[in-house]
C-alpha cells in the first residue's frame, strides 16, 4: 500500500521515536542496519544485506543453503552455495560483531543460524505492539490501543522485503498482507469507531481502499462508520458499487455476506426512531454499581461474553450467560465491568438487582424482582396481581430488550420463575455455585472467573496501595501470591497496606504468612464482618451436613490436590458417595477440577480455611491416620507394580475404611507416584513433626527408586536423613541400618563422598549384628563403589568380587547386575576396554531378563561408550539406536537418561556432527541440573562448550564454560576447572581457537575419566 502514512498526534509520535530508538534491523520497507543510531547498511554488498534480511525473517532458525538460494535468486543462484554462504556468514559476521547487543551467525549442518533478539527487528516488534494493542482493546482501553496499532502501523516503510523479488519473497509478503497488515489497519479502525473517530476511520479506510478494494471486511467498516454518522445515502451507494463488483468477479459468497451485513444495518435504524404522540416514554435506565477504576485483568472473560451475548458484533441478542466462581473472586466486578463496557449496545437500557442469594439479609424473591425493574423503568400503572405485574414487564422488556444482572443468585432455583418474565433481553447472572441444573435444563453457558494471576495481583495492590514504595515490588509480588489471586483478599491486604504508611512491605508480608492472619483481615469492628474468614463461613453453613463435613477434613490433605480414593479414604466411605459429595463441593466453588475425572484441588485459602474448621473435627484423628495409612498402602502396591524385581519393606496391616488404590502397569503406578508427590512429602513431613516413626521411615523407601526415576534426587536424600532418624527413635536396628545405606548410596549419587562415608560405615556397623544377609550385601556393594569414587581401584575391585559371589549364593539377580555394571566401570577407569564390554554385556543381559528397563538403558550407554573409546564406532551407534529406543516418556529414566546423553553428544562430535553433539549436551545438561547431579552437569556443558566452538559459536562457547567451570571450583575439582579456563583463554583470544582432541584427567578420580572427553 506504498507508504500511506498519515500525521499523528504529539503523544503517538513520541511513543513511535521511542519505539524505533530500539530497533536495529529493518525489513518492513528497503532492509536497515542500525549502529549506535547511524545507518551503515549503504556499506554492504546488495546480496549480503539480501542474505540478511530472510536470516532476519526466520530468527532462530536454521535456514539450509538451498532454502537460502530459494530465497535470493530467482534464476542464476552460485554454483557452490556451501562457499557462497559460508563466504557470506563470515562477512556478515564482521558487520554484526559491531552491533550491541551482538546477534550471533553460525554454520549449522549446511546451513545458517541467526540468533538475535526480535525486538530488534521491526517486524517482531510490529507484532508485539498489535499484540499489547488488542490486550488493551480487550480490557477496554481504548485510547491506549489506537497510540499502539498507530505505534506498530508506522513502523512499516515501504514493501516489505524490499530488496528481494523471489518468489519466495513475495509469497511472504502476501502473508503478511493479508495475515497482519490488513487486520493491524481494521483493528485500528475499530477502536477509532469505538472512541467515535469516524473522520479518522474513514481516512484511514480511504487509504486501505485504494489498495485492497473491494474487500469484504473494508467494506463493512466503511458502511458502519458511515451508518454511525448518518449518512445512509453514501452507506447505499457504496454497498450497491461493492456489492456489483463482488458479483462481477464471481464471488458470491462474500457479496451474500455483504449483502446481509448491509440488511441488518437498514434494520437497526428502526431503533433509532422518535415517537412523537401516545403514551409518555418509558424512563431509559442506566441502574449499575460504580465500577472500580483499578480493574485488572479477565480480558478473556469480558470477550467470551461479548462472544456470547452478540456485543462484539454489535448486535445484542437475546441471551442468558452464567458467572460462577469462589465467593470474593471477583464475579460481580467483572459482571459490572462488561456490562458498563456493553451498555451502548442496549439503547433501552441497563438493569441490575442483587438478588442476596449467599446474604444473612432476606434474598430478593422473583416477584420483588419485578417490581424493582417495574419501577426503574418508570411504569406508574397499578396491577394488583403478581402474575399480571410479572406479565407487565415481560411486554416492556419484549418491545424494548435491555441489558440486565442479577447478582448472586443462590441456586438455579432461585431464577426457574424469573428467567421467563425478561423478554428478549441479555441477561447475565453471577453465583457461588455453578448453577449446574438451569444451565443443563436451558442450555445456559457458564463461565467460571478464577483467581487472578500473580502479575495481575500484584498490579492491583500497586494500584490500591500507591506509587510510595519503589523498592517493595518483591513484596507485591508475594502477597499477591499469599492472596492466591483472590480480589476480595487483594483488597483487604491493600487496605491494611495503605493505612500502615510507615511500615515496610516486608512486615505485613511476614505477618500475613499465617492463614489465620491472613483469613481475618477485615475485622476491624466497623460495620459487618467483611473478612475471607466471614464470606468462607456463609459459604461453609450453606453446605448441607454430610458435604460440610467432608469439607472439614479436606483441610487435613497436606496439598491443595487430592484424588477421590484419598478423599473416600478421609471418610471411610466408598469412593462413589464421596465423588457426589466432591462434584458439589466443586458445585459451589470451594473446590474445582484441574482436568482429571477423578482429581480435584482447593485454593490455599480454602484449604487454610477448612484445616481450622478440621482442627475443631472430633472425627478428624482416625481420619488422618485413614488417610496416612491409604497413601502408605497405595505407595506399596505402585512399588510392588513398577519395581516387582526390588525389595519391598515390611508394612502393618491399613486400618479400616483406608482402601489403597491398586495399578495395573507399571506406567500407572508411576504416574500415580509423579502426581501425588507433593502430597507424598508432605504427609513425611506431618509424621516426622508428629512422632509417627513407623510411617517415618516407612514411606522413603517405598517412593525412592520412583523419585530417582524422575531426577529428584534432593527429595530423595532428604526424605531417607528423616527415615534413618525415625527408626534410630523407634529402635528398628534393621530400618535405620536399610535407611541408613539408602542415604549413603544417594549421596554418593550426588558425589557427596565423604558425607556418604560415614552413613555407609554407621550401616555397615549395624548390619553385622544382623542377621539380614541381603541388606549386609546392599551396604558392600555401596561401599565397593565409595572405594571406587575415591580412586581405590584394586580395592573396589576386590569388594565386588567379593559381593558377587555373595549375591550369586543367596540368588539376587539384581545385585548380580549391579554388581557387573560396577566392575565394568573400573575396567573403563582403567581403560580395559575389552573386560568392561564384558562386564556391561553380563549386567545387559540380566537386566533384560528382569525386565529393569531403566538400568538396560545404563547398561547400553556404557557398552555405547566403550565400544567408541575403542575406536568402534558404527557399533557404538548401533548401541545407542538401542539404548534411544528405550526411553519413554510415561516411563522417565532421569539418571540413565543423562549417561546416555552424554555419550551421545560424545558420539556425535566424532561423526563431526556437532549440531547433533550439541543438542545431546544440552539435554544432558538441562536433565543433571535438574536432577541435583553437578558433576554431571558440568561434563555436559564443557561438551556443549567444544560443540559450540566448533559450530563457530564462540559466545555460547564462553557462557556454558564458565558455568561449568563455576560448578567444578564449588566441588572442589580444581585441575578440571583449570583446564576448561584454559580452553575460555583460548576462545576469547582473537586467533581460532585451539580444541584438544582429547581429555586429560585432572586429579585422577574415575568418574572423571569414564564420564567423557571434550570434542575434538
Amino acid at each position: 500500500m506504498g507508504n500511506g502514512w498519515h500525521s499523528r498526534s504529539a503523544a503517538v509520535g513520541e511513543v513511535i521515536g521511542r519505539v524505533c530508538a530500539h530497533i536495529n534491523f529493518g525489513i518492513l520497507g528497503k532492509t536497515t542496519i542500525e549502529q549506535h543510531g547511524q545507518r551503515i547498511e549503504r556499506r554492504i554488498a546488495p546480496r549480503l544485506l539480501q542474505a540478511l534480511a530472510v536470516l532476519l525473517v526466520h530468527p532462530g532458525q536454521r535456514l539450509s543453503f538451498t532454502t537460502l538460494e530459494s530465497w535470493i535468486w530467482d534464476k542464476r543462484p552460485p554454483r557452490d552455495l556451501a562457499t557462497t554462504f559460508h563466504s557470506y556468514a563470515h562477512r556478515l559476521r564482521r558487520v554484526l560483531d559491531s552491533l550491541e547487543p551482538r546477534p550471533s551467525l553460525a554454520t549449522v549442518d549446511r546451513g545458517l543460524l541467526l540468533e538475535v533478539d526480535r525486538r530488534k527487528i521491526d517486524y517482531f516488534l510490529f507484532r508485539d505492539l498489535l499484540v499489547k494493542a488488542r490486550r488493551c482493546r480487550d480490557e477496554g482501553d481504548h485510547d491506549q490501543a489506537i497510540e499502539l496499532a498507530e505505534s506498530a502501523l508506522a513502523l512499516k516503510r515501504g514493501e516489505p522485503l524490499a530488496d528481494l523479488n523471489t518468489d519466495a519473497a513475495s509469497a511472504w509478503r502476501q502473508a503478511i498482507v493479508r495475515n497482519e497488515w490488513i487486520p493491524a489497519n481494521l483493528l485500528l479502525v475499530d477502536e477509532q469507531v469505538q472512541r467515535e473517530r469516524f473522520s479518522a476511520a474513514l481516512l484511514r479506510l480511504d487509504e486501505l481502499e485504494r489498495q485492497y478494494w473491494p474487500d469484504v471486511n473494508l467494506v463493512k467498516r466503511r458502511l458502519r462508520v458511515l451508518h454511525a454518522v448518518d449518512r445512509h445515502e453514501e452507506v447505499t451507494d457504496r454497498f450497491l458499487a461493492a456489492y456489483r463488483e463482488l458479483r462481477g468477479a464471481c464471488e458470491d459468497e462474500a457479496a451474500e455476506e455483504l449483502r446481509r451485513f448491509h440488511d441488518d444495518l437498514r434494520k437497526s435504524r428502526r431503533y433509532r426512531v422518535t415517537v412523537i404522540g401516545g403514551p409518555p416514554p418509558i424512563s431509559v435506565p442506566r441502574q449499575l454499581p460504580r465500577a472500580i477504576s483499578d480493574f485488572v485483568g479477565r480480558g478473556d472473560l469480558l470477550r467470551a461474553l461479548d462472544n456470547m451475548t452478540g456485543v462484539g458484533e454489535g448486535k445484542p441478542r437475546p441471551a442468558v450467560v452464567v458467572l460462577s466462581g469462589l465467593a470474593g473472586v471477583g464475579k460481580t466486578t467483572t459482571a459490572v465491568r462488561w456490562a458498563r463496557q456493553a451498555a451502548r449496545c442496549f439503547p433501552a437500557g441497563v438493569l441490575f438487582a442483587e438478588l442476596r442469594g449467599s446474604s444473612p439479609a432476606p434474598r430478593m424473591e422473583p416477584d420483588d424482582v419485578v417490581d424493582f425493574f417495574l419501577g426503574k423503568i418508570g411504569f406508574s400503572g397499578h396491577i394488583t396481581n403478581p402474575a399480571g405485574r410479572a406479565e407487565k414487564l415481560r411486554e416492556l422488556l419484549e418491545e424494548r430488550p435491555m441489558l440486565i444482572v442479577l447478582d448472586d443468585a443462590q441456586n438455579s432455583d432461585h431464577l426457574q420463575e424469573l428467567l421467563p418474565t425478561l423478554g428478549e433481553s441479555t441477561v447475565v447472572i453471577t453465583s457461588r455455585h455453578r448453577l449446574t441444573e438451569l444451565c443443563v435444563r436451558h442450555a445456559v453457558p457458564s463461565l467460571s472467573v478464577g483467581p487472578l494471576t500473580v502479575e495481575e495481583g500484584a498490579a492491583l495492590l500497586t494500584e490500591r496501595i500507591g506509587g510510595r514504595r519503589p523498592g517493595d515490588a518483591g513484596a507485591l509480588r508475594e502477597l499477591a501470591h499469599l492472596c492466591g489471586g483472590i480480589p476480595l483478599a487483594l483488597s483487604l491486604v491493600a487496605e491494611r497496606a495503605a493505612r500502615l504508611v510507615g511500615a515496610p512491605l516486608s512486615s505485613l508480608v511476614r505477618q500475613l504468612r499465617d492463614p489465620e492472619t491472613l483469613l481475618s483481615v477485615g475485622t476491624d469492628g466497623d460495620g459487618p464482618d467483611s473478612s475471607l474468614d466471614a464470606v468462607f463461613t456463609s459459604c461453609y453453613c450453606a453446605l448441607p451436613p454430610s458435604n460440610a463435613s467432608l469439607f472439614r477434613l479436606l483441610g487435613l490433605m497436606p496439598g491443595a490436590e487430592f484424588s477421590v480414593e484419598a478423599a473416600a479414604a478421609l471418610t471411610g466411605e466408598d469412593v462413589r458417595p464421596t465423588r457426589r459429595r466432591l462434584d458439589e463441593l466443586v458445585g459451589a466453588h470451594l473446590l474445582e477440577q484441574p482436568g482429571e475425572v477423578d482429581r480435584y484441588r482447593a485454593h490455599d485459602l480454602v484449604l487454610g480455611f477448612a484445616a481450622r474448621l478440621a482442627s475443631g473435627d472430633s472425627g478428624a484423628g482416625q481420619a488422618r491416620q485413614r488417610l496416612l495409612d491409604f497413601y502408605l498402602h497405595t505407595a506399596e502396591h505402585a512399588y510392588r507394580t513398577a519395581f516387582p524385581h526390588l525389595l519391598a519393606p515390611p508394612i502393618s496391616p491399613a486400618v479400616s475404611g483406608a482402601a489403597p488404590m491398586d495399578f495395573e502397569t507399571e506406567r500407572d503406578a508411576l504416574r500415580w507416584f509423579f502426581t501425588e508427590r507433593h502430597n507424598l512429602n508432605g504427609f513425611l513431613d506431618y509424621a516426622v513433626r508428629t512422632g509417627n516413626h513407623g510411617f517415618a521411615w516407612q514411606l522413603p523407601h517405598l517412593t525412592a527408586a520412583a523419585f530417582e526415576r524422575f531426577g529428584l534426587h534432593r527429595e530423595i536424600v532428604i526424605a531417607f536423613s528423616r527415615a534413618a532418624e525415625a527408626a534410630g527413635y523407634e529402635g528398628d536396628k534393621r530400618a535405620e541400618a536399610v535407611s541408613l545405606n539408602d542415604l549413603g548410596y544417594f549421596l554418593l549419587g550426588q558425589d557427596e563422598v565423604d558425607v556418604a562415608a560415614a552413613y555407609l560405615e554407621r550401616a555397615l556397623k549395624i548390619m553385622s549384628e544382623l542377621d539380614f544377609p541381603v541388606g549386609l550385601l546392599t551396604v558392600k556393594v555401596n561401599i565397593a563403589q565409595l572405594q571406587r569414587k575415591r580412586g581405590h581401584l584394586d580395592l573396589a575391585v576386590t569388594l565386588y568380587g567379593e559381593c558377587l559371589m555373595a549375591a550369586q549364593e543367596i540368588d539376587d539377580r539384581t545385585r548380580q547386575a549391579n554388581i557387573e555394571h560396577h566392575l565394568g566401570e573400573v575396567c573403563v577407569d582403567r581403560r580395559q576396554f575389552g573386560a568392561a564390554a564384558d562386564h556391561f554385556g553380563q549386567a545387559l543381559a540380566i537386566r533384560e531378563e528382569l525386565g529393569d528397563v531403566p538400568a538396560q538403558i545404563g547398561s547400553l550407554a556404557e557398552l555405547c561408550a566403550v565400544a567408541r573409546a575403542d575406536g568402534r564406532v558404527t557399533v557404538a551407534t548401533e548401541l545407542a539406536a538401542r539404548a534411544l529406543a528405550l526411553l519413554r516418556d510415561d516411563l522417565p529414566a532421569v539418571p540413565a537418561a543423562i549417561r546416555l546423553y552424554t555419550v551421545l553428544a560424545e558420539l556425535r562430535a566424532d561423526l563431526k556432527d556437532f549440531g547433533g553433539a550439541a543438542q545431546f549436551a544440552r539435554r544432558a545438561a538441562e536433565l543433571a541440573k535438574r536432577a541435583g547431579k553437578g558433576d554431571s552437569e558440568a561434563v555436559a556443558l564443557d561438551l556443549l562448550g567444544h560443540a559450540h566452538v566448533r559450530l563457530g559459536e564462540r559466545s555460547a562457547a564462553c557462557q556454558v564454560w564458565r558455568r561449568a567451570t563455576q560448578i567444578f571450583l564449588a566441588r572442589g575439582r580444581t585441575r578440571r576447572a583449570a583446564l576448561i579456563t584454559e580452553h575460555l583463554a583460548e576462545v576469547c583470544a582473537a586467533g581460532p581457537p585451539s580444541v584438544p582432541t582429547a581429555r586429560e584427567p585432572d586429579d585422577g578420580t574415575p568418574e572423571e575419566i569414564s564420564e567423557g572427553r571434550p570434542i575434538g
